[in-house]
């Protein structure tokens, strides 16, 4: 179970125009260790009270205490990716890590790393997983996921998968993203991952 883990937290303060996105890398962001869900809330509240909020294009990733939150560092497969109102953003960030850091399935102990991206109209959360993924691995956490942060039918949980086993690297680009291919699915989805 993922309970006994230690987290950071990275702050990116982009302004808008700097690019932006759960991809950008966060190396050089402020980083903050954190022993638990109540801590980040505080770290949070206090970013809020300091009139530092998040503006568009900034990102917070919480991952395990120790591991970069890029895709290299991280060696993280792929990734759950869900929009949200920015009403409901806070809330399902929450949702989502109190399930991650207290281990609330054992699929979850694979997960990495949680990136929040802020966005001019709705929000991206992203669950970075470690795990190279067979469907029914996929499916299983993906539905740990939808129950953690109690997505309604119209909300969308896909997975993404950024790093291919080395068997099927060939069509993955030297940062170990799968390039697209013209067809009429993208490569970038994994089978099985439903809709939300």
């Amino acid at each position: 179970r993922g309970g006994g883990r230690e987290w950071s937290v990275w702050l990116d303060y982009r302004s808008k125009g700097q690019g932006g996105g759960e991809d950008v890398s966060l190396e050089g962001g402020q980083r903050t260790d954190i022993a638990g869900l109540q801590h980040f809330q505080s770290l949070w509240q206090g970013l809020e009270e300091s009139g530092q909020g998040m503006a568009d294009g900034c990102n917070v990733a919480v991952f395990t205490r120790g591991v970069m939150p890029t895709w290299e560092a991280s060696q993280a497969h792929g990734k759950w990716v869900m929009l949200t109102d920015k009403r409901e953003t806070l809330s399902k960030l929450l949702l989502v890590l109190q399930a991650v850091m207290e281990g609330a399935h054992p699929n979850l102990a694979h997960v990495c790393g949680v990136v929040l991206s802020v966005r001019p109209t709705r929000d991206c959360i992203a669950v970075w997983n470690t795990r190279g993924g067979d469907s029914h691995f996929i499916k299983a956490t993906r539905n740990a996921l939808v129950q953690a942060a109690r997505l309604g039918p119209s909300q969308k949980l896909n997975y993404f998968i950024i790093r291919m086993s080395s068997a099927s690297s060939a069509g993955a680009t030297p940062d170990g993203k799968q390039r697209e291919e013209s067809s009429s699915r993208s490569p970038r989805r994994a089978s099985g991952d439903g809709e939300g």
